[in-house]
């Protein structure tokens, strides 16, 4: 969309630009919360923890392969991550799963390593995911960098437009009035320039976003296959004798 240019021939009205502006200021100020949410919450997972989380088509069965002190987690489950949490009290990799409503934990390691090895390809495209999506947070804080001079200078432009038309109405020097145009020609310039450096930023989003997609879809084939073999594992954990039953 180009930006409007002011002119004393066709002048916005105070109203439509100010609602221009509002919109425009409420995007602006919606993506910059967003990629301070992006940005924050990755420093936090990458000192305290990191995650993937998955599907599975079996709604009795939920799992989670813990890491030491809770450091990772990957898994498929509808409860809330701290009631799983409440329910284990070790520092060694476990894994707890949940069937047809009972809770159970996996401490031996030869247990836990085998499934480690089922979840390590679904914890690998969760951290791709990741890396992905922290590109797509550098990008969307450009963009608003951007949009904030390009709301800067669309209130300059208002309030220049505002001053032009009443001295219009009042039909006064026609130097002054040339003057706003000459400013307001120089402001839509400049908001074309920044059009133009928001275009290729847009176009790299949009490739991170369908990149996304597909990785995306990729998870959601991935962790059924997971959630699968992971139910293997835990039916003959069971039936072995190396799953231990959490009491509620």
């Amino acid at each position: 969309m180009r930006p409007p240019i002011f002119t004393s021939r066709g002048t916005l009205s105070a109203l439509a630009f100010t609602l221009l502006v509002a919109a425009s200021v409420a995007a602006l100020l919606s993506l910059a919360a967003w990629s301070a949410r992006s940005e924050a919450g990755e420093r936090h997972a990458s000192k305290e923890s990191r995650y993937s989380y998955g599907f599975t088509d079996d709604d009795e069965f939920s799992y989670a392969v813990i890491g030491p002190g809770q450091s990772t987690h990957v898994g498929s489950y509808s409860r809330d991550w701290d009631e799983i949490r409440r329910l284990i009290d070790d520092d060694r990799e476990i894994v707890w799963f949940s069937l047809s409503g009972r809770d159970y934990v996996i401490r031996r390691p030869e247990w836990v390593a085998r499934a480690r090895e089922i979840v390590k390809p679904m914890e690998e495209l969760g951290g791709r995911q990741g890396k992905l999506g922290a590109q797509q947070g550098y990008l969307g804080a450009q963009q608003a960098a951007i949009g904030a001079k390009q709301a800067r200078l669309g209130a300059r432009q208002g309030v220049l437009s505002t001053r032009l038309a009443r001295l219009s109405l009042r039909g006064v020097d026609e130097e002054d009035r040339e003057a706003i145009e000459r400013e307001l020609e120089q402001l839509s310039r400049r908001m074309e320039a920044l059009a133009g450096d928001q275009e290729p930023l847009a176009r790299q989003q949009e490739e991170l976003g369908r990149r996304q997609a597909a990785l995306g879809h990729e998870m959601e084939r991935l962790s059924k296959q997971v959630g699968a073999d992971m139910r293997k594992l835990a039916d003959e954990a069971m039936a072995k004798g190396a799953a231990e039953r959490l009491r509620d």
